[in-house]
């Protein structure tokens, strides 16, 4: 009977010591998901302001892409690489064509 409960023993003490780790990677796992599908959004609304700038649709992609930066805190530095520079050449490619969208933008 005593060897039993020694391997009892060991085994509820290794899933215990197992179980952090797994639930830190679900954690991962489910966060990655999101990443990339506020990614594949942010991407398609980008698209569309690009295909035909205007002031909603500049709105939806800066807001898609707000929530897309708070899914994991690793976006930040694509946020800041992409999407500032993105509004930024816009607003100086429109504000001699549209100055309306130029100045919203800035």
């Amino acid at each position: 009977m005593r060897p039993l409960k020694i391997l009892l023993n060991a085994v509820v003490l290794l899933s215990v010591a197992a179980q952090p780790r797994f639930a830190l990677w679900l954690t991962h796992v489910m966060t990655e998901g999101w990443n990339l599908a506020l990614a594949t959004a942010a991407l398609a609304a980008w698209w569309r302001y690009a295909v035909a700038p205007g002031r909603r649709r500049a709105t939806w992609a800066v807001a898609v892409s707000v929530v897309w930066l708070v899914a994991r805190d690793a976006n930040t530095m694509t946020f800041v690489a992409t999407v500032i520079p993105a509004l930024v050449v816009s607003s100086w490619w429109f504000r001699s064509r549209r100055r309306e969208l130029g100045r919203w933008l800035l």
